[in-house]
């Protein structure tokens, strides 16, 4: 009787830490870089992955193109490229960097003479750190500090901007050949890109373009929430579907210069969807599109475009033989 119970307990343990590296492998196999460079979902950063002794490098393109954005009649796009990167070190801090460079192209037409076009190329290297405070095989909770930093133009290094957020991370579902998580993140953005507008008595245009070049803002409060699905379809194909919700809240002053709208809106929000597609342990490919709910009235930031495309490939490699125990 007592050596049942006792291989009852063993092997209910076995199979409870059988389940937990289940569950992290889930998550460690296809966390990727982003904008930011912070394996995250897409905009938004997570604590998944952070410990699994793995360097993840990775590639992305982005598009928006939009018109009647910052001028009547007038024809935005933006065209960025990202080389970006995340690395562990130990079992709960990671370090991440990205390099972007941006093409910017903004066309006023003006009647019965040429089009006014303006363009600018606008490089730009994020870079910080992220660690995990507390997890389980359910819950992981950390936190994320980063800064951005403007590779061009004046006022360097007053124009570098930062950002401090808390992360959480849930599993909510796991199956045998399926998972669904829910991430939270809340946190404060200080932008001081706009110290780079080095223009004497800039008009309303020159003040909008800029922002729009720069995707200069306020300071601002921000959360996010997201949901991401996990579905094996064959042995070396993984799907991962994702939903993130976005609302950043500015503070400090608005700028008087364009107060121009009748309503001023001091918050934005929008949707990110995207999916992506592990291809055995050392490819995946993942493309989504951003979608505007309601953006900023201009005198706090530029408005979102109608839709941001973007697309982008990851490569990991192991640098020691096992995950995080």
């Amino acid at each position: 009787m007592w050596g049942t119970v006792r291989l009852s307990t063993l092997l209910a343990v076995a199979l409870t830490g059988v389940s937990g590296e289940i569950a992290r492998a889930e998550v460690v196999a296809d966390a990727t870089p982003s904008e930011t460079g912070s394996t995250v979902l897409y905009r938004m950063s997570t604590v998944d992955g952070v410990g699994a002794q793995v360097i993840r490098l990775a590639a992305f393109g982005e598009l928006a193109r939009s018109t009647n954005l910052l001028v009547l009649n007038d024809v935005d796009t933006r065209v960025i490229t990202r080389l970006t990167g995340a690395a562990d070190f130990g079992r709960r801090a990671e370090l991440f960097a990205s390099f972007s460079f941006s093409y910017n192209r903004d066309d006023q037409p003006v009647p019965a003479a040429p089009s006014i076009v303006q363009t600018a190329l606008v490089p730009e290297l994020s870079l910080g750190a992220k660690g995990v405070v507390w997890r389980n095989d359910i819950f992981a909770i950390g936190g994320e500090l980063g800064a951005r930093v403007p590779l061009s133009g004046p006022a360097l290094p007053a124009a570098v901007s930062g950002w401090l957020d808390a992360l959480a991370s849930a599993r909510v579902l796991s199956g045998q050949r399926s998972s669904l998580r829910a991430h939270f993140t809340i946190g404060y953005y200080i932008d001081n890109t706009k110290k780079q507008l080095n223009v004497n008595n800039p008009s309303e245009a020159d003040i909008e373009v800029f922002m729009f070049e720069h995707s200069a803002g306020p300071d601002r409060i921000r959360y996010a929430l997201g949901l991401e699905g996990t579905f094996q379809w064959q042995e070396s194909l993984r799907f991962r579907p994702f939903a993130e919700y976005h609302r950043e809240i500015a503070e400090g002053t608005r700028d008087d210069r364009l107060l121009t709208e009748p309503l001023v809106s001091d918050y934005q929000h929008w949707l990110t969807l995207g999916v992506r597609a592990g291809i055995g342990p050392r490819l995946t490919i993942e493309a989504g599109v951003d979608m505007p709910i309601r953006s900023y009235g201009i005198a706090w930031g530029p408005p979102l475009s109608p839709f941001d495309l973007w697309a982008g490939v990851t490569v990991p490699f192991q640098t020691s033989r096992g995950a995080e125990r």
